[in-house]
């Protein structure tokens, strides 16, 4: 096994610490699904940053807490205001 450490350039501890984060990340991720569901039920119009304030999650920060409600479908639609306060014509009055 050392000679494969080796081959790919890290130490044996070095891997599973590494191992041991990213199973740590996935346990988070599988633990915050279900919340994050039911928060959006809750509250439907709540947004990303606001439902990422609350949950505080250990091992990602907000952009990726945000990622991953993109890939959950759990982001909210901006809604857009039709109105134009300005008139860009560049017609002389």
């Amino acid at each position: 096994m050392n000679s494969l450490y080796h081959s790919i350039g890290t130490s044996r501890q070095a891997f599973h610490q590494w191992l041991d984060r990213e199973l740590l990340k996935a346990e988070e991720q599988a633990l915050l699904r279900p919340i994050v569901d039911e928060l959006r039920m809750d509250h439907p119009r709540m947004g990303a940053k606001q439902m990422y304030r609350m949950l505080a999650p250990t091992t990602m920060g907000r952009d990726r807490f945000m990622d991953l409600c993109g890939e959950w479908g759990l982001l909210l639609e901006r809604k857009r205001s039709p109105v134009r306060t300005t008139d860009s014509l560049g017609h002389p009055f």
